[in-house]
């Protein structure tokens, strides 16, 4: 696994479970914050970010600072549960994160969206075990209703819990104030390419798609799909610089160029106009992104 390759591999620092959760959402809209950054933006001290950590209104006014919203979602009554299930869930379907409260209230998760095929909930815990814990859990509604519960019926060690919030459900909905739609979605392939790794970050990879796809003249609809082109364009790549280039065959350039695709197809998008000048302006562009990737023996974080 590539530890660069995307945010969500990011642990969260000391008390920073908030910020980091809101980070990954972050990341989801298209916008990149670390979760230091969010942290500074709730105008908490560095006492409460390092030590007591950022409860919901501090997390709002961070969130508010990169135009987006925290929408509350409350449900003291355990028996309606599964409507609690139905509003997060709805919310994740639209492809838009949620800062989850779990552990009794003591512990802020992200939630990114829903299985393509099982529609179980993919979860992303800033401080999961490095080694022994995957990356994405993905949660079945029974285990996600238990692990919401915040129960706080039981007394303190005093005897007295007059201070204490009701047991309740509560999660935080990620909402862009611009009605902006989601960079992408975390699909299986996505996710399978998080374990796996890449010679490029995400976020450079949806960037450098962006840019690729956005100005290339529309065709009525018709496209011609990423995959019919990756002959052409591995082969061209290939043949024009590998000469001088430590990667080993045509093969480790086809798999950058499926990478590409993987994170493509996690952005909506299935192709490209199909019109000689779109397929020229692709072809040409995406082939001088493989040959840096060739010229940096594999690795395209090496090009300055």
């Amino acid at each position: 696994m590539s530890e660069d390759f995307s945010p969500f591999q990011t642990a969260q620092k000391e008390s920073h479970c908030g910020p980091c959760s809101l980070s990954y959402g972050l990341f989801i809209l298209g916008i990149n914050a670390t979760q230091t950054e969010v942290a500074k933006a709730s105008g908490a001290s560095l006492w409460t970010r390092y030590r007591k950590g950022l409860n919901e209104s501090l997390l709002k006014k961070a969130a508010n600072h990169y135009g987006v919203t925290l929408v509350e979602v409350l449900e003291a009554h355990k028996e309606k549960g599964g409507d609690y299930l139905k509003t997060v869930k709805s919310h994740l379907a639209k492809g838009y994160p949620v800062v989850w409260a779990t552990y009794d209230g003591g512990h802020w998760e992200a939630l990114l969206g829903l299985d393509e095929k099982t529609g179980r909930i993919i979860e992303c815990d800033p401080d999961a075990d490095e080694d022994d814990d995957p990356l994405f859990h993905k949660m079945s509604d029974a285990e996600f209703l238990k692990r919401s519960w915040c129960d706080f019926d039981e007394d303190d060690e005093d005897g007295d819990d007059d201070d204490e919030e009701p047991s309740q459900y509560y999660a935080l909905l990620v909402t862009p104030k611009d009605a902006r739609a989601p960079s992408f979605r975390l699909t299986n392939d996505l996710l399978l390419l998080h374990n796996r790794g890449s010679g490029e970050e995400l976020r450079i990879m949806i960037k450098d798609i962006h840019e690729i796809v956005s100005p290339l003249p529309q065709s009525d609809g018709k496209s011609v799909s990423f995959e019919s082109l990756e002959d052409i364009i591995s082969e061209n790549a290939w043949n024009w610089v590998a000469y001088d280039s430590d990667v080993e065959s045509v093969s480790e350039v086809r798999q950058q160029y499926k990478d590409y695709i993987i994170v493509a197809q996690a952005m909506g998008l299935r192709g490209i106009p199909d019109n000689t000048k779109s397929i020229a302006g692709f072809s040409s562009v995406m082939g001088s992104l493989l040959t840096t990737f060739i010229w940096n023996d594999g690795d395209l974080e090496g090009a300055d």
